[in-house]
């Protein structure tokens, strides 16, 4: 579990983020079942303001516990890049109470789906959640996923985002300051 994690009301959340490692992969156990890539590289600042979809079990109403058994999708736009976290607002249906833990998604800059954040907190009125931006715990989650995982569409040349470089050697990802 990550040790700090800053949610929508500037508070410092302890633990909020935990990854889950599997005895073998879950694509063995499920045919036909794709796993959606975590994001390697930090989001450019012209993500801010895009649309970002998010699917959970929780609420349908907002400030009520009544979950559901079936998977809704909610369409959100990014609307803050803090130096830990994403910040969302609601564009077509919400995340409500029981949603936290699911991931957000975007297009990356090669056109794939990933994963750019995890659902964290939200406010009572479902107007605004957040979500820790994987991006930036890249070297922790690099630590604990499986090496083999490699360095994605990342190249050796890498790219450099927002002031952080990040390139691939020797099937491990770099992340590191960019040099002027």
């Amino acid at each position: 579990v990550y040790p700090r994690v800053q949610n929508v009301y500037g508070a410092i959340v302890l633990g909020d983020m935990a990854l889950l490692t599997l005895a073998r992969p879950a694509s063995e156990s499920v045919p036909g079942l794709e796993p959606i890539g975590v994001i390697r590289e930090p989001l450019p600042a012209s993500a801010v303001g895009q649309a970002v979809v998010s699917g959970g079990y929780g609420s349908r109403v907002c400030g009520t516990m009544d979950f559901s058994p079936i998977r809704y999708w909610a369409k959100l736009k990014l609307m803050g890049m803090g130096a830990i976290q994403l910040t969302f607002v609601p564009d077509d249906g919400a995340l409500n109470k029981g949603d936290s833990g699911a991931g957000i998604l975007a297009t990356d800059a090669h056109g794939e789906t990933k994963v750019i954040g995890v659902l964290s907190t939200g406010t009572a009125k479902c107007d605004k959640s957040s979500a820790p931006r994987l991006s930036h715990y890249g070297s922790w989650l690099a630590e604990r996923v499986d090496p083999v995982v490699g360095c994605g569409d990342v190249t050796p040349e890498g790219s450099c985002v927002n002031g952080k470089a990040v390139y691939c050697r020797d099937q491990t990802l770099v992340e590191e300051d960019c040099v002027a």
